[in-house]
Formats: structure tokens, sequence, C-alpha cells
């Protein structure tokens, strides 16, 4: 782990990166000997993802405010919907639809549809099924039936600014629907004291401690955030966790490697070793170890996580009482 001993004009010009954020809200300093600083400290934001409120797009209407039809991949156009033939084994019409996001997060797709006309040439070999591709990939659908298509698209489909969902099937669509399953998703960063102490003159601290790291929220507390972003809690708990780190991770925009050092899996406990000592020539030494947490935030749930053990920012403040 990272230790590090602070000084206090180290701590007027703090500046942590971590994965896309910079960490720039210091544990405060202590000020005088026996002075221990409040943990955890308060929360500071650092980013916030805003959803996309539920929209829908028609026939008739074709546009909405983040999403829209693509001019290049129109289907046939009928009395009242689109329709889309796509012959097994050759070229077909799609419904390209774009959709424009601020950053990547997980969309409900719905589609509204029925099954389309044969095609009028025999030996076709046409059926009512179709899929859904975003970006170039082709998305498992969630629930398929005349009438209501629904699909939940991760995170890790998608990309800031434009997307490319093309629609391809021997199919007629009423419209098409989207959503993200919140409105906003907010991450913080806070400290949390793992040891505190005043050592004597000429004393030293030299001792071994557990850290969690991983979630540290509650079972309960977990699977009531990963409800609040759209994962099923029916799943077991690695599949949430796993779910978990894609939709954070993903949404935030950590690279592949931070992927697995930002983590979202289940609690683990670590040791680490601090050594503090007296100044010669002072009279105290009080000291506090802090590590740096995350807190995510959504419509009324939130989930506390610490960072994994190798890139766990452990920060060291002592405050040196000279004698008087």
């Amino acid at each position: 782990m990272l230790q590090k001993s602070i000084l206090q004009e180290e701590l007027d010009s703090f500046n942590l990166p971590i994965g896309p954020w910079q960490i720039t809200t210091p544990p405060p300093a202590i000020t005088s000997s026996g002075n221990y600083q409040k943990s955890p400290t308060d929360p500071v934001n650092i980013q916030l993802i805003k959803g996309v409120k539920f929209q829908r797009i028609t026939f008739d209407e074709p546009t909405s405010e983040n999403m829209s039809i693509n001019p290049s991949q129109k289907g046939y156009p009928t009395k009242d919907a689109w329709r889309i033939i796509k012959p097994n084994n050759k070229a077909g019409s799609a419904l390209g639809v774009n959709l424009n996001l601020d950053q990547p997060i997980s969309i409900f797709i719905t589609v509204a549809w029925k099954p389309g006309p044969a095609m009028p040439e025999p030996g076709t070999g046409v059926k009512d099924n179709f899929s859904i591709t975003v970006n170039g990939k082709e998305i498992p659908p969630m629930s398929k039936r005349a009438g209501s298509y629904t699909c939940k698209i991760p995170a890790n489909y998608f990309k800031a600014d434009n997307n490319e969902i093309l629609i391809q099937g021997n199919m007629l669509i009423a419209s098409i629907s989207a959503m993200s399953y919140f409105k906003s998703l907010q991450a913080k960063s806070y400290w949390k004291v793992v040891a505190q102490e005043t050592l004597g003159q000429g004393a030293e601290y030299s001792r071994a401690h557990t850290v969690e790291t991983g979630v540290l929220s509650s079972v309960s507390e977990t699977k009531a955030f990963a409800a609040s972003v759209g994962i099923k809690v029916s799943a077991k708990e690695d599949a949430i966790f796993a779910e978990l780190t894609e939709e954070l991770s993903v949404g935030f925009t950590f690279t592949k490697t931070l992927q697995s050092q930002v983590t979202h899996s289940m609690k683990e406990a670590t040791t680490t070793t601090h050594t503090i000592k007296t100044v010669a020539g002072m009279k105290s030494a009080t000291f506090q170890i802090w590590m740096l947490c995350f807190e995510y935030v959504v419509e009324g749930s939130n989930l506390q996580a610490a960072l994994d053990v190798n890139v766990n920012p452990i920060q060291v403040n002592v405050y040196q009482e000279p004698l008087t």
C-alpha cells in the first residue's frame, strides 16, 4: 500500500489521481497535540452521471431529446409504422436509431412491434425474428414476444456522444422507447481513519492494522443499491458484484486496468503496517492514518466502497508538538 506522511504545504496543494478523477480534498490536518479530526470526513462530490429520462419515438415523431432516426438506415414507411424486411442470409433494410449520451450508462430499450409480412418472392425463408445491435455489437434479448421486446443494454456497449442502434428483422415497428434506470448517479469521495494516537517524547509506533476494501456496505444495502441501478437482485451475490463493477467502472470511464483496482467486489480484509516516531527535539507526535473511500448515491440508495489493496492510498497526517 501507498503510505505517505503529509506536510501542511502538501495538504494545501493536494492532488491525487485515481482513474478519471482528481481527488483534491485531502484528509484534514492535525493542528495541535491530541487534536484528532472527525472520521469519516464529509463526502465530496467528484462526478455526476445524468440518466436518460423515458422517451419514445414513433413513425410520426422520429426524434426526441436524446433519440432520433438515422436517415440512412430508415425502414420502409407504411401507414403507421416502419416496415423492416430482412430475409435469412440476405441483405435487408434496418431501422437505425441514434442515441446521444453524455457518458456510457445502461439503457433499457423497448420496441413495440408485430411480425412483418412475408416477402413476395418464394423461398426467401423469412421468419418473424429480429436482432438489435449497438455500435456493431448484438444484444442478447431479455424478453421477446409480439407486441413488446425489451432488453437492457449494458453500459459497456455505449460510448459518450452518439451511439448507433440498428434493428433488423421481418417486422413492423410502431415505436421505440429508451430510458436509464436512474435519474442521476453521484460519485463521492471521503476519508476514514484507520488508526490514531498521540506519542510521547522519543516514542515510536509500529503496528499492523486490518483494512477492509471492496464494497463496505451491508449485503442488504448493496442489493438495494443494485436494484436502484437496474441490476437483478435475484441473482447470486458474485453476479451482482460483477454487474456493479461493470456499471460503475464503465459509467465513470475507468480503464480496464482500474476496473479491477477500483473494485466493487465483496468485502475483503488485508493487513498494513505503519511506523511513526516522535521526532528528536519534539515533545509529542499526534497522528491519524487515513484511508480513501468512495460513496455512490442514486435515488435514495448509496454504496460505500474502498480501493483494491494494491492501490489504496493510505495517507498519514502527523503533528509534531515542539518543546516549550
